[in-house]
């Protein structure tokens, strides 16, 4: 059913389809302290979080942010249409759910993570802090700034790290190359708080993607279908033309536990 989201909801919160590949190795659990955008406590009742459309009313986000929460709505803000919405799939390890929508979408196109150079320059779109920041898409630009570990960058698994800011609220949203592609899926962020306490320096601003080949191997034995190109490394598109070519593909989730019947 399709809904519009409530007034006072917005004053609070706020290319042809290949077959996918097979299923790369499951990236390394990441060290305590690089933490999901969202704790468990913030989570709790609801949560918010980002996602996009790969066509065919799917959708993926951050599996965290659906987690044990049975009300999905699934939103697109150009619209103010927003719908309630099944979890056809997760994978807690990849951090990763696939999501049925009624919600018609044009669908962004994937490249894989294996071309990507140390250095491209990065987008994010999404929803951060949206109790905050207010419920309308935010993009945010930085470069691949790194690897975890040399063994990730040689094998395309894990995750980029990326300068991008980032929030609570941009899980499951789309790390996207200068070409307008999607290459990856943000999820989590360095805990500045632990740092500081343990080195007494202030780290910002550094934030991990899971790379799309974990994305394209989660896929696999899916109904979805996913429209994967090459990576135009040389197509260098501004700011405003990379939100106006994949916003309309971007939508906000809102996950929370079910209202008691009394």
């Amino acid at each position: 059913m399709t809904q519009r989201i409530p007034q006072a909801l917005m004053g609070l919160i706020c290319m042809g389809c290949i077959s996918v590949g097979a299923q790369p190795q499951q990236p390394p659990t990441p060290p305590a302290a690089i933490a999901p955008l969202m704790t468990e406590a913030e989570r709790q009742q609801v949560a918010f979080g980002t996602g996009f459309s790969i066509g065919n009313g799917f959708v993926l986000t951050a599996q965290h942010v659906v987690k044990n929460l049975s009300k999905v709505l699934v939103g697109s803000t150009q619209t103010g249409k927003w719908v309630s919405s099944d979890v056809v799939k997760i994978d807690a390890v990849l951090d990763l759910a696939l999501i049925k929508t009624s919600l018609e979408l044009p669908a962004l196109q994937l490249a894989r993570s294996d071309k990507v150079p140390m250095g491209l320059e990065v987008s994010v779109i999404g929803f951060p802090q949206p109790k905050i920041q207010g419920l309308t898409p935010k993009i945010t630009q930085g470069i691949i700034n790194g690897y975890p570990n040399h063994k990730q960058q040689a094998e395309d698994r894990g995750y980029f790290q990326i300068s991008a800011d980032i929030s609570q609220g941009n899980s499951g949203g789309p790390l996207i190359g200068p070409d307008g592609s999607v290459i990856g899926m943000v999820q989590r962020k360095l805990n500045s708080q632990r740092v500081l306490e343990r080195t007494q320096d202030w780290t910002v601003n550094v934030g991990f993607a899971l790379r799309s080949s974990h994305i394209l191997g989660f896929l696999e034995g899916t109904a979805a279908t996913v429209q994967v190109k090459p990576l135009e490394t040389q197509t260098l598109l501004r700011p405003f033309q990379i939100f106006e070519k994949v916003n309309p593909g971007v939508v906000s989730i809102i996950a929370r536990t079910e209202p008691v019947n009394r």
